[in-house]
């Protein structure tokens, strides 16, 4: 929170403070960015229908695109596992332990 001082001497503008908070009505704050969206292209409603078509293609295209590659994802994770686990049975432990190096 903000706090603005109100006073003559550096005593009174510790003790007496008149707060701000951030939702103040009267405060303005210009961003840059426009308030509302005005929308200046109109469509007739067969350009809006095919608009809709290709967007919906497009989310169908989309969607597939996804599940495949969870699906390389979760067979690339399968494989990965699988041959650590037949690395794990085949290697013999006891190499690590010998007397030669």
């Amino acid at each position: 929170m903000k706090y603005k001082t109100v006073g003559v001497t550096l005593g009174h503008k510790l003790l007496i403070r008149k707060r701000e908070t951030a939702f103040d009505k009267k405060r303005s704050i210009s961003t840059g960015i426009t308030d509302e969206f005005s929308d200046h292209t109109e469509m007739k409603s067969h350009e809006f229908a095919a608009f809709q078509k290709r967007m919906f293609q497009q989310l169908k295209k989309d969607r597939k695109r996804h599940r495949m590659m969870l699906f390389i994802t979760f067979v690339i994770t399968l494989l990965l596992i699988i041959g650590f686990l037949i690395f794990w049975n085949t290697y013999n432990f006891d190499l690590l332990n010998s007397s030669e190096f």
